[in-house]
């Protein structure tokens, strides 16, 4: 959705096919970044910091990144305890997440997307727009701090 949205700014003013291309590239590894810090949220954050129910992707049996990263990480005996994961109590699953630094291993994986999507502003000219899509990424890192 982020690709296709920044990509289509740049089609619809007529932009070179390079500028379209490197906008659709900082679209695609901004969307990245904000899902992922969207997944730790929602299992980090209160409702309240985010502004919406929170637990929802284990609820609805989703696997993100942070619990792929859990599987990967967690010891045999964690391994056999996860087979339930989504049955498990809310405390238990974050308990797991910090013992393996899910969460964090998570955010440097979007942080990375991030300066992928900074990487793609430099055919950019220097502007208004381009600020706020540097900014733009700058707020989603400080948004990230509150799933830590």
């Amino acid at each position: 959705l982020m690709a296709a949205s920044c990509e289509a700014g740049a089609v619809l003013s007529g932009s070179h096919p390079s500028l379209q291309k490197a906008l659709a590239h900082y679209g695609l590894n901004f969307g990245m970044a904000f899902q992922i810090i969207d997944d730790c949220m929602d299992l980090t954050a209160s409702p309240d910091e985010t502004g919406k129910s929170t637990y929802k992707d284990i609820e609805q049996g989703k696997m993100t990144l942070p619990l792929i990263y859990l599987v990967k990480r967690a010891s045999k005996k964690d391994k056999q305890a996860l087979t339930n994961l989504f049955e498990r109590e809310r405390q238990e699953v974050i308990d797991l997440l910090a013992r393996y630094e899910t969460i964090g291993l998570s955010l440097q994986r979007a942080k990375e997307y991030l300066i992928k999507a900074k990487d793609e502003l430099k055919v950019v000219e220097d502007s208004e727009a381009k600020d706020a899509l540097y900014q733009l990424g700058d707020y989603l890192l400080e948004r990230a701090e509150i799933a830590r």
